[in-house]
């Protein structure tokens, strides 16, 4: 019962240490160090599509830099790698290993879009 109550323990530390709650392969308020590939000046909900077709990126990360910016960046990256920021409008994502074009996600990024909308964030 001891060592089961110190893998609780444990596994709720690791889950909460970086404070990010991810929907399904994206959250909001997260960056990733390093590992810059290139950027683009787009929308919010266009960073992971235009991630998914850049070669050699594995991740991305949106901030409303210049107007909205998709940080694409390489390597490999997990959602562990991911650090918390104070920025609520920032995305961060990863691409799926399948690299499926059925997955969606959506997400409000509030600008960036003009609308503050719902938009697909995902592979399409």
């Amino acid at each position: 019962m001891f060592l089961f109550s110190i893998v609780i323990v444990l596994i709720d530390t690791v889950a909460s240490q970086n404070g990010i709650q991810w929907s399904g392969n994206w959250a909001f308020s997260c960056d990733f160090f390093h590992n810059d590939l290139t950027n683009a000046r787009i929308p919010g909900y266009q960073c992971s599509d235009k991630c998914s077709q850049t070669p050699e990126c594995t991740h991305f990360v949106w901030t409303t830099y210049n107007g909205g910016t998709c940080w694409m960046k390489k390597g490999i990256v997990s959602k562990s790698n991911a650090y918390k920021v104070n920025d609520n409008t920032q995305v961060c994502g990863v691409l799926s290993s399948e690299n499926s074009n059925s997955e969606e996600h959506n997400i409000n990024t509030g600008a960036g879009d003009n609308t503050g909308t719902n938009k697909n964030i995902g592979n399409n």
